[in-house]
């Protein structure tokens, strides 16, 4: 183990190299990758067993030019694990980085990845976002989570392997990468997991550093079995078995998928189109580090979205995307409608169609009932189709505060019928009292402004309250 000039660690880069493609080129590129890398105190550590003789030689090249470079032929290394343990014996770095033979690590990658594990010593290992390559053109991007908890390794690893920066006596304590074949080419899951089951915790630069080579070629189920009992282990030593096993099967469910649907998934979940062009967010900026903390830590709250979101939390959305929510449209046989009063810090007092915010993945109906056992104290029947959709857009003619939060909503309005005997029940409230129900047999001129967009359906109340005027 030794340091360098001014003191920065050695990084050691672990490829294992098993090359059998003519094209050498995609070799050529990662390995230059490395060598161009603008932090300069690394080593390249390559064991290359089985290669086709071409690939031999390309790394025979590379070896003779830079003394950076330590060969290593074994012989008998074969997989990628054992390749990899062969490395990290031979490693002289106190920190190791990973890398495939066929991906291309952009230049300043490890010298922020070193940065970041020099000002974080509670951070185990740093990976980054990356860019997906096929066929040599970009088929996309990968988002990952900034800081993955337990969690986030039920649907997919939140990590991408070759992107990595360990700390070496992380990598040790785990006694490296088991050579289990039940884990081959699920090696860096296994990995994970178990740093993580003994506390370790890596994180995701919000950055891409790494073009990550996502082949075409479907898994076999052999190495999806792999997959599925290495999940069964880990999430079992983790503890959290009970609740991620419907994720132990998913590697044999995907497996099942036919080859071009499985494609056509994986470009919408990794944001690229069927072309392979990447979704582009023209104009939308990039966040910097304080909201990326701030969102991160909203993220890991674990807010229960069943119960709605804290008033401000509420406020900072509203400010930010469109609100749906639904109304109920009560009339009686005396066609009297049916209003709810309303203490609004943004409308004033006023007296309104009930109405609720929908909650994250719920239905209409939910919703529906919630709303009416809240406002009106009691379930009711509905018409399942709208009787009006409206975008609801605040602008300088609503004579309201110029602000952000609230200021877009879509509102869905449903016709509703109360149960048989209904009576209101208004308790010791006062007429003014907030929540305080009443028929009207037109809209009063209090009536809540926003609300004025279902004129068309309101039109009976509304004339009648003309015609009193």
């Amino acid at each position: 183990m030794r340091m360098r000039l001014n003191n920065q660690p050695l990084v050691s880069v672990l490829m294992g190299v098993y090359y059998q493609r003519e094209d050498l080129e995609p070799l050529q590129r990662s390995i230059a990758s490395i060598l161009a890398q603008t932090y300069g105190e690394l080593e390249l550590l390559i064991c290359d067993d089985g290669s086709i003789q071409s690939a031999k030689e390309v790394v025979d090249a590379f070896a003779d030019r830079d003394t950076r470079i330590r060969l290593i032929r074994a012989g008998n290394k074969i997989t990628l694990p054992e390749k990899l343990n062969v490395c990290l014996q031979h490693a002289d770095g106190q920190l190791i980085a990973r890398m495939d033979d066929d991906d291309y690590s952009h230049p300043d990658r490890l010298e922020k990845q070193v940065k970041y594990l020099t000002e974080h010593p509670e951070i185990s290992f740093v990976g980054s976002l990356v860019s997906l390559w096929s066929g040599g053109s970009q088929t996309g991007v990968r988002l990952l989570p900034q800081y993955p908890q337990v969690k986030d390794f039920f649907f997919v690893q939140p990590f991408i392997h070759p992107a990595l920066l360990f700390r070496r006596e992380v990598l040790l304590s785990a006694g490296g990468y088991s050579e289990e074949p039940e884990c081959e080419l699920c090696e860096d899951y296994d990995l994970l997991l178990r740093l993580y089951s003994m506390g370790y915790r890596g994180m995701n630069i919000q950055e891409i550093l790494l073009d990550y080579s996502a082949g075409e070629k479907c898994r076999r189920l052999k190495y999806r079995w792999n997959e599925a009992v290495t999940r069964y282990r880990r999430f079992r030593e983790l503890g959290v078995l009970a609740k991620a096993f419907p994720y132990v099967l998913k590697p044999l469910a995907v497996g099942l998928i036919p080859g071009p649907i499985l494609r056509s998934m994986k470009c919408a979940f990794y944001h690229t189109e069927k072309g392979g062009k990447p979704v582009e967010r023209s104009g939308v900026p990039n966040m910097t580090e304080e909201q990326r903390d701030a969102v991160e830590l909203l993220r890991n709250a674990e807010l229960d979205t069943d119960q709605g979101m804290p008033e401000e939390l509420f406020l900072l959305v509203s400010g930010l995307v469109p609100l749906a929510n639904v109304d109920l449209l009560v009339v009686n046989r005396q066609n009297q409608v049916l209003l709810a009063r309303r203490s609004d810090p943004f409308y004033g007092d006023s007296w309104h169609i009930p109405g609720g915010c929908m909650r994250f993945q719920e239905s209409f109906a939910h919703r529906i009932q919630e709303t009416a056992r809240a406002e009106l104290g009691c379930e009711v029947v509905f018409e399942e189709t709208p009787l009006a959709v409206r975008n609801v857009i605040r602008g300088p003619n609503t004579k309201l505060p110029h602000r952000r939060e609230r200021g877009h909503n879509v509102a869905i309005l449903f016709r509703c019928s109360l149960p048989e005997g209904f009576q209101i029940q208004n308790g010791s409230r006062a007429e003014m009292d907030n929540g305080y129900l009443k028929w009207f047999e037109a809209l009063p001129k209090d009536f809540l402004p926003i609300q004025h967009v279902f004129d068309d359906i309101l039109e009976p109340w509304r004339r009648k309250n003309d015609e009193g005027s």
